[in-house]
């Protein structure tokens, strides 16, 4: 099976004098005072009066208001151990953010984060080279008992809960209403298109012949665009004309379906001859937003933080900006691929893992410092900060969520927000299926020679005892 972990085996070998020595030396710097740290407790005289210090490594990503949550968290359970009357306290040790890779080879070197924060998307490499424990614990947290069955979804991998969901995302398609209306479109169909959406009535099919009238009649440049080829939105729509995510939970394989593939394919080929998706598709990655706040988009596919970007390319006040854009704008779910099907939302989420090599006596105080991050109000701290959506019930219920307008309407497509699959097949699934769209748009392939491509580059390339062909 080809993973993170093995394809590092031939630079792991070539390094293992050097990774000893920075083991030793790590040991001393990092492992080894967490473990001095736990034992501290067996070691202080009962009436010492000198505080027993934890520390807990805490890996960096300053997104947000991540970092300030943790301070919060750290401040919150020393607060309640003194309370608690109890004579410890509980230090943060800070280490630098760094690549998956480099988090691999530090492992191996002896140095890890007691919590780290990581994609959904990262379960399975990062169990495989034994990286993380599960923590089903989170099942009792009265923290999470209001998060919502489809994100506890998100947390589990092969019937354990590997990770703590920190902030959610959605992928709403973005309209422009004012483009609608030149097309003829009435206030009415305008409201209505939501609607539509949720019960498999207007479909992506319909939204591509929208976008293509535009472009024909120049009422915008751009019929179609996106946060980049290679983002989650692309696959939305992928898995949207599929009609399904291509995994099987139960199983725990990939799906690899031809009719599926070949449908998503012939979705783009249309998409680029009709000039609704130009072949620079993915170079308006960056530059899309600013092309729909100035009305040279119909129809733009991102997440929720897409609205604070739009607001900056706006470059007003916040409520200009929701002023001008519930004037001009409207958004639905991603619609479904065909009629009378489920409309979707694809999302990123960030977790918070546990290492695997944390001492049970330090873990009740990892637990705790996971439950005081995600407390109702500095979930609503974060999403302030970031654009991203409180995760559970209770965290919506903060009163400054009623006061973001855009987000508080858009939290209903957290019901509808899947992510992608966290086994280890999917990665190069994804990679190479990006590979076929690019022969679409850059070499004008059809959409039977791109699944081709597509089919005989995975094959190469992966455990197929992992992956379902059909």
């Amino acid at each position: 099976m080809r993973t993170k972990l093995s394809m590092l085996i031939v630079v792991l070998l070539g390094l293992t004098v050097v990774l000893g020595a920075c083991s030793a030396k790590n040991n001393t710097g990092k492992e080894a005072a967490s473990a001095a740290n736990v034992q501290n407790k067996s070691n202080t005289p009962k009436d010492a009066k000198t505080k027993e210090i934890i520390k807990i490594s805490v890996g960096e990503d300053d997104y947000g208001a991540r970092m300030s949550n943790y301070a919060a968290a750290f401040k919150a359970l020393n607060e309640e151990l003194t309370a608690q009357g109890k004579n410890v306290e509980v230090v943060a040790d800070i280490l630098p953010a760094v690549g998956d890779d480099e988090l691999v080879l530090q492992a191996q070197a002896g140095q890890y984060r007691d919590i780290s924060m990581n994609s959904s998307l990262d379960i399975g490499w990062e169990l495989d080279a034994g990286l993380i424990q599960p923590i089903d614990w989170l099942k009792e947290s009265e923290v999470f008992k209001t998060l919502p069955q489809n994100l506890w979804d998100i947390m589990e991998y092969q019937g354990h809960v590997y990770g703590a969901i920190q902030d959610m995302d959605a992928s709403p398609l973005y309209i422009n209403k004012t483009a609608l209306k030149t097309l003829g479109w009435s206030d009415a169909d305008i409201e209505g298109l939501p609607d539509r959406v949720l019960k498999g009535d207007w479909t992506m099919e319909d939204m591509l012949n929208i976008a293509t009238e535009a472009v024909e009649k120049k009422v915008t440049k751009y019929g179609l665009v996106s946060d980049g080829l290679d983002n989650i939105s692309v696959q939305d729509i992928n898995n949207q004309m599929m009609g399904f995510e291509p995994y099987d939970q139960e199983q725990s394989k990939v799906i690899f379906d031809k009719k599926g593939i070949t449908d998503t394919y012939s979705f783009w080929e249309k998409g680029i001859k009709s000039g609704a998706i130009t072949k620079d598709f993915a170079a308006l990655e960056d530059v899309g937003f600013g092309y729909f706040v100035n009305g040279d988009v119909m129809f733009f596919i991102g997440g929720t933080g897409s609205y604070n970007i739009m607001k900056e390319a706006y470059g007003k006040t916040d409520k200009e900006f929701e002023d001008w854009f519930y004037a001009n704008s409207t958004f639905t779910l991603i619609p479904a691929g065909s009629k009378g099907g489920e409309p979707g939302s694809l999302a990123n989420p960030r977790l918070y893992y546990v290492s695997s090599k944390v001492d049970e006596q330090k873990m009740p105080y990892v637990q705790r410092i996971i439950e005081l991050a995600m407390a109702p109000n500095l979930q609503m701290d974060h999403t302030i900060a970031s654009g991203k959506l409180p995760v559970t019930k209770s965290g919506q219920e903060d009163p400054r969520f009623s006061d973001l307008r855009f987000l508080h309407d858009v939290a209903y497509m957290l019901d509808y927000t899947k992510v992608r699959p966290p086994h280890l097949a999917y990665p190069d699934y994804l990679k190479q299926q990006i590979k076929g769209l690019e022969a679409i748009m850059v070499n004008g392939a059809s959409a039977e020679e791109a699944y081709k491509l597509f089919e005989e580059n995975y094959k190469q390339n992966v455990d197929q005892d992992q992956v379902i062909f059909r």
